[in-house]
């Protein structure tokens, strides 16, 4: 219907609002057809029986679109019962409103973080101009200073790609790349709201694949802070990893889902325990920041 409308265009629109009548879809499609039906010249007789078919097959149409409209809302409710607690909770410590469209998007986030960076990457070339946050994904983590300046920075990044996905929404011409890209604004939009409680989604390359490490910074009551680093599913299967610091200890809590993911977590935790005696024997303060920094090195 869209595309009919580009390719009179809008006159179908303009006729419709010149002569008084209501912006409908069923209406938009009776003045295009009855602008492609200007300069014929046709006989109307008894013998002449396909009248009324023309018009039950052109008053189908709409039918047709509501039909297509209903079965594409029930098939994303049906994704959307899929969503666990978990992602109703993240909307609402987000203060987003619980919609079916919110619960796809951070279902989406919960299962693979990067699917909105990806898909923003994989456009970039359809862009007059590529900001910074697409361009350079590999240093947000050179931004994460203090509190304040890491919620700015971050959110300055997120606020770059949600111009960048409104962007492609109104020039894509496929209609699910224009839904996948409503989508992915969503999916930025509560990331932004979640980094005021310092929950990161870094964007890093793992087995040569574009992908997000999700970083959270805690302070708690009477300790220094706490540093969780999780991964989703890689070679060596989802990663997660707690790291937490009292006084001069630091303890850390690591799991793995497979042989392979245990054996790089163990190697991790032996190269943190030789960098932390380093820091303590030469009198090196180590805040939560730069033992992400380190980490992610690894």
């Amino acid at each position: 219907m869209l595309r009919q409308i580009e390719k009179t265009e809008s006159a179908s629109i303009g006729a419709l609002i010149h002569s008084g009548a209501e912006i409908t879809f069923g209406n938009i499609l009776t003045s295009i057809r009855s602008g492609k039906a200007k300069g014929l010249d046709v006989k109307l007789d008894e013998q002449y029986g396909t009248l009324e078919e023309l018009v039950k097959r052109e008053a189908s149409i709409p039918e047709q679109i509501e039909k297509a409209y209903v079965r594409e809302q029930l098939q994303r409710m049906q994704e959307a019962v899929k969503a666990t607690d978990q992602d109703v909770q993240t909307l609402q410590d987000a203060e987003i409103t619980v919609t079916v469209e919110n619960l796809l998007a951070a279902k989406q986030i919960r299962t693979d973080s990067s699917d909105a960076l990806r898909k923003l990457k994989e456009k970039s070339s359809k862009l007059d101009k590529i900001p910074d946050a697409l361009a350079q994904m590999d240093g947000w983590e050179d931004q994460l200073m203090d509190t304040a300046e890491s919620i700015e920075a971050y959110t300055e990044n997120l606020n770059q790609l949600k111009t960048v996905a409104e962007e492609l929404t109104f020039t894509e011409t496929d209609f699910l790349d224009v839904k996948a890209m409503q989508t992915v604004h969503k999916q930025l939009n509560i990331m932004a709201a979640r980094a005021m409680a310092e929950e990161y989604h870094i964007p890093v390359v793992l087995d040569g694949e574009l992908a997000t490490l999700k970083l959270t910074l805690k302070h708690e009551e009477g300790k220094q802070g706490m540093v969780e680093i999780a991964t989703q599913a890689t070679e060596e299967g989802a990663l997660n990893a707690v790291f937490w610091m009292d006084g001069s200890e630091v303890s850390a809590f690591m799991v793995a889902q497979t042989a392979s993911g245990e054996a790089a977590l163990r190697t991790v935790a032996d190269v943190m325990q030789a960098y932390l005696k380093e820091k303590v024997t030469s009198g090196t303060p180590v805040s939560s920041t730069k033992l992400f920094e380190f980490l992610k090195g690894q």
